[in-house]
């Protein structure tokens, strides 16, 4: 596959969506539904990349073995029911880091997940801007001179704080491995694509919020197709990768998650702690309207 620059792709992808964003949200488009165009964006964004990433993962023609000992060892990749190589080495003492020189989760580099980061990273920029796009446009008119961005991102922060920072951190984030990519030094890039999988939750979630727009409810079962997609989407990444990790080491996924550095430790702890709180709001809003529909109807009884 031909090399193309990351940045190119990144800032392809990002004018991409940017211009389709501008296209299908003029001026004369009401909120609702310029809301719904770009989280449509959004829903066809995960799905497309979901795919891809998902023959990514499991195509071994797309992957390279570097530093490993043989093709073989990167083709133990795509072998999930398979003990841990042969040529790998012992684990450790549970003092001491594991070694993953031999691991073709680390070690293998494939120019398809290469591009995908890429395009995530500018998408990921694009969606920053969508949000300050749509915040700017609930801005009154000022009398001063505050530069209309400036302001933007005031509010977006205001009101979205989380949001915004999970925005910014995550461009960051893949904006670093992109200078990892162009100097070819990039490491662990398969476990980046499978954590990527999480986004495979955006189309239902979106999904969902048109119907409660729309609708004014969303039944039960909706409801429940919502929690449970958004509960496999954000957490089964995680655990495969770690039980994959820990198959390479001979270890169980948690060992293999308690014997990894402390800095991805503390990253996939953040990671798993953040989408579970994600995933308890969305069970609140889920269960609340129905308990409070019910003590009202418990109180006309009364």
């Amino acid at each position: 596959m031909m090399a193309v620059s990351p940045y190119l792709t990144a800032g392809l992808s990002a004018s991409t969506y940017a211009f389709l964003l501008r296209f299908l949200s003029s001026k004369n488009v009401n909120a609702f539904d310029r809301n719904t165009r770009i989280k449509g964006i959004s829903a066809l964004h995960a799905i497309i990349s979901s795919i891809i990433t998902i023959y990514a993962l499991n195509t071994p023609s797309q992957w390279t073995p570097v530093g490993l000992t043989s093709q073989q060892d990167a083709l133990r990749l795509f072998e999930p029911s398979k003990p841990r190589s042969p040529s790998a080495p012992a684990a450790p003492s549970a003092a001491e880091n594991l070694d993953d020189s031999l691991n073709p989760m680390i070690k293998s580099r494939s120019d398809l997940a290469n591009k995908l980061t890429a395009w995530e990273t500018g998408y990921l920029i694009y969606d920053t801007y969508a949000l300050l796009h749509l915040t700017s446009l609930k801005l009154p008119s000022r009398s001063d001179h505050t530069p209309k961005a400036a302001a933007a991102v005031r509010r977006a922060a205001a009101e979205s704080p989380v949001v915004l920072a999970h925005h910014v951190l995550l461009a960051c984030a893949l904006g670093t491995l992109q200078v990892y990519n162009a100097a070819r030094r990039e490491r662990g890039v398969w476990v980046i694509l499978a954590f990527m999988l999480m986004n495979a939750s955006t189309p239902v979630l979106h999904l969902h919020w048109y119907l409660r727009r729309r609708m004014g409810c969303v039944n039960a079962l909706a409801d429940a197709v919502l929690v449970a997609v958004f509960a496999l989407a954000r957490f089964g990444p995680v655990y495969a990768v770690l039980e994959k990790y820990g198959q390479f080491h001979g270890l169980s996924a948690w060992e293999a998650y308690r014997r990894l550095r402390w800095v991805c430790q503390a990253g996939t702890g953040m990671l798993v702690v953040a989408n579970l709180g994600w995933w308890g709001a969305l069970v609140w809003r889920a269960v609340a309207p129905r308990r409070n529909h019910g003590m009202g109807m418990m109180r006309k009884t009364v």
